[in-house]
């Protein structure tokens, strides 16, 4: 009977200690998962801005590889859409409907939290295209039609109002 008194003292004395020891164990724990989240977060907008950044490249290189579309692209820029011929509108056109899936790309993104908004202009996000006038009318004759409004707000907010 004595000894089970003592243990229960000592159990008694042992309490405070204990309970600090698990709540310390739970507080480490959590800032684990913690440290954890934000890796996995980091690793995951790296991996989108490759991505976005590998699509842009996509878009470069497509522009510098194919002949039909350098032309079109070189005679909207300096010229203006009138002076495409039909074949080099609807060239400019497909390309500018690709591009702007890009930018939806990223919008989303950013809309997810993954991206910032100034992480969303790296690699070609704010490049001369989306303020040419070529894109700005597309965009009105086009590109805002087929869009979703919370897109058309973005575009309207950030690309063209860098015009």
């Amino acid at each position: 009977m004595e000894r089970t008194s003592a243990l229960a003292g000592v159990a008694e004395r042992m309490k405070p200690i204990l309970d600090l020891v698990g709540a310390a164990a739970v507080f480490l724990g959590l800032a684990f998962v913690g440290l954890e989240i934000r890796q996995n977060t980091n690793a995951v907008r790296g991996a989108t801005l490759q991505s976005i950044g590998e699509m842009s490249l996509g878009t470069v290189l497509l522009l510098a590889e194919d002949d039909e579309l350098n032309e079109a692209f070189r005679i909207a820029m300096e010229s203006g859409a009138e002076s495409l011929t039909p074949h080099q509108a609807s060239i400019l056109t497909a390309f500018t409907t690709g591009a702007l899936r890009i930018v939806e790309a990223r919008f989303r993104q950013i809309e997810l939290g993954i991206l910032d908004e100034d992480d969303s202009f790296v690699a070609g996000g704010a490049s001369t295209f989306y303020r040419s006038d070529w894109f700005a009318d597309w965009w009105e004759a086009s590109g805002r039609g087929e869009s979703s409004p919370d897109l058309v707000a973005w575009v309207e907010a950030t690309l063209l109002a860098r015009n």
